[in-house]
């Protein structure tokens, strides 16, 4: 805090230094009024006190703005008879040429005393007419100081006037005004509430707002709608950290939702609007949608709230056809499948991708996809699964309460495959990287016993699945919902005796997505599972992720083999020169991507992922 040193020297006046919301804080200066009672007496000990801080701070006053600091002044009462008889003490002629603060002891001289008028039946006591020179010359500064804060906030408002003409719906210059630039409307009153919403990622980059970065967020435009139909005020337009907004899970780029939670202090009621959810919808674009929403408890946090998470990955079949036996995967590993009889690596592309669509993964197969899905669940280290984690790192101790795999599907000649996650928690591309794990070890007849190898301090290369595939089916509320259970029987007992809850005690319902399961599987068909198969159709997203990790020349694959143990050329040492892995570089949403050469790197995609660690732990 900075400080302004300011003299006031008129009889019975007291000083205040002013905080930013006009307050006074800090008593700064006495004038001459003799202090004989115990209370004020009490107040020169208090101003001698903070004379005594602020000489030792030595504030520099032309760094104090006006409209952060104000000198205030408020006539005291008269001092008694026996008071004003008592001489003044003797002042100290160096003291008065000081610019510091705490002269509540100090008498001025007589020559200033000389200058000031003596009738106070005319004058009030303290007031700017009964100063002469420097007190008249800083009263004209301060006059000046409002002139010079009148003129910025006319300026404002022609601002605010521009922005309002030009359909600027943030929060505008100076203080919140209504539409019309006038006064504020009445004040709705805000309910902490869970949000329930379902979105297809595409095109946004993830879920989480970003305010000091300009991307395209799904929380942004959830943000940007709820200020638009009026369930979010102006005076908290800019900031979202107003309503204490949370999600339930972050999502990465390009991830979707079925469904999702977010927590915030929401206008529940707006004049006029019937149908609350129906109207934030016509502000919403076609792949975000609102399902509903919940009171809840005001001490209620998506994040801290939601005990566990459900995701899916879906993705073809063919992903699991052994590597063909003229890659470099393909020769090391020596599978042999029926689908390369007759086949060779001159065979058109098409054709091939053709013929691999065409292809139905065999009952034994998808038996070995389910065993290696199930060494995942419990709880282990994936220190190995995420980026920018150690071995002894307890976050990276996570919990998988089930993990499953649902029957192939056939979709327009094409089979998918959807694995089902059911965690308490995940970490920056977890998932991403226990599919590619998955795929692989089946493809490559590995067996299951691998799996457990991964957990352990060996530090191995795990690349990352297309984020194509993956979405947020739901978040799990239950120890919320339970508490809500007890504290609805206490409001029911309360009820019965004659002492009725009010309104913030009244029951609060369950988080519950199965009151919209028709619409969210509607919209889960239409533009999340229909988009994923059509971008994999025009991109080959999966076919090219896949040939990547064939013709990969290096050794950080060397674990996947029938050994089911780690070599040591697959164990990465920090700092060693080694021809790694890299990853496909492609847009999902448009399905381009090349796999670059292998180039002798020190590392993978740590580095450029280390970044997004900071901006949470949740996968994406």
């Amino acid at each position: 805090m900075r400080f302004a040193t300011k003299r006031n020297k008129s009889p019975g006046a007291v000083g205040l230094l002013g905080n930013r919301s006009g307050g006074g804080s800090l008593i700064l200066a006495v004038g001459r009024t003799r202090l004989s009672s115990p209370k004020i007496r009490w107040l020169g000990l208090l101003t001698r006190s903070a004379s005594s801080l602020l000489r030792r701070l030595k504030p520099e006053p032309s760094r104090v703005f006006p409209s952060v600091l104000r000198l205030l002044a408020f006539p005291m009462s008269e001092p008694s008879a026996a008071a004003a008889a008592a001489p003044a003490p003797a002042s100290d002629p160096s003291k008065r040429k000081s610019e510091e603060v705490g002269t509540s002891s100090e008498a001025p001289s007589d020559k200033r005393t000389k200058t000031a008028p003596t009738s106070e039946a005319s004058t009030p006591s303290g007031s700017a007419s009964s100063r002469g020179g420097k007190s008249g010359r800083r009263n004209k500064r301060s006059r000046g100081d409002k002139r010079e804060a009148r003129g910025r906030a006319e300026e404002w408002e022609a601002r605010n006037k521009e922005k309002r003409k030009d359909g600027d719906t943030r929060r505008q210059w100076g203080k919140p005004e209504g539409e019309d630039g006038g006064e504020k409307g009445p004040r709705l009153p805000k309910r902490k509430v869970a949000v329930l919403l379902g979105f297809c990622g595409t095109g946004y980059n993830g879920m989480q707002i970003q305010p000091s970065q300009p991307t395209k967020t799904i929380e942004g435009d959830f943000f940007e709608a709820l200020v638009k139909a009026g369930a979010v005020s102006a005076d908290n337009a800019t900031d979202s950290g107003k309503v204490n907004l949370q999600r339930a899970a972050r999502t990465d780029a390009g991830v979707h939702a079925a469904g999702n939670v977010i927590s915030l202090k929401m206008i529940v009621s707006i004049p006029d609007v019937p149908d609350i959810v129906a109207h934030i919808n016509t502000f919403l674009p076609p792949q975000i949608r609102m399902w509903g929403f919940v009171r809840t408890q005001n001490s209620f946090d998506a994040r801290i709230s939601c005990d566990s998470r459900v995701y899916e990955y879906l993705l073809p079949s063919h992903v699991f056809i052994p590597p063909a036996p003229w890659s470099r995967l393909g020769q090391r590993v020596g599978v042999k499948h029926a689908f390369w009889e007759g086949a060779s690596a001159s065979d058109d592309k098409d054709e091939l991708m053709k013929r691999k669509r065409a292809w139905r993964i065999e009952p034994e197969r998808l038996e070995q996809l389910r065993k290696v899905v199930k060494a995942f669940e419990g709880s282990h280290n994936f220190w190995a699964y995420t980026v920018g984690k150690e071995f002894k790192d307890r976050s990276s101790q996570r919990y998988m309460k089930d993990l499953s795999v649902r029957d192939p599907q056939i979709i327009d000649g094409n089979e998918w495959i959807s694995l089902r996650f059911y965690g308490q928690s995940f970490m920056l591309h977890q998932i991403r990287k226990m599919v590619f794990m998955m795929v692989n070890t089946v493809r490559t007849s590995t067996p299951a016993e691998l799996i457990p190898e991964t957990f352990g301090p060996s530090r191995v290369t795990v690349p990352k699945a297309p984020g194509l595939g993956l979405l947020l089916e739901q978040p799990s509320f239950v120890g919320y919902n339970l508490r809500i259970d007890e504290a609805n029987a206490k409001l029911v007992e309360l009820k019965s005796e004659g002492r009725g809850p009010t309104e913030e005690q009244e029951p609060k319902p369950h988080i519950d997505f199965e009151l919209y399961r028709e619409q969210i599987d509607k919209f889960k068909l239409e533009h999340i599972y229909n988009r994923i198969r059509k971008e994999e159709l025009a991109g080959e997203v999966f076919g090219k992720w896949i040939a990547s990790i064939d013709a990969y020349d290096g050794t950080d694959f060397d674990y996947l083999g029938a050994t089911g143990t780690i070599p040591a050329s697959a164990i990465v040492t920090p700092g060693e020169s080694r021809k790694a892995f890299r990853e496909l570089k492609q847009k999902a949403a448009e399905g381009e991507g090349v796999p670059e050469p292998a180039d002798e790197v020190e590392s993978d995609d740590e580095a450029v992922d280390q970044k997004k660690i900071k901006s949470g732990e949740m996968e994406g």
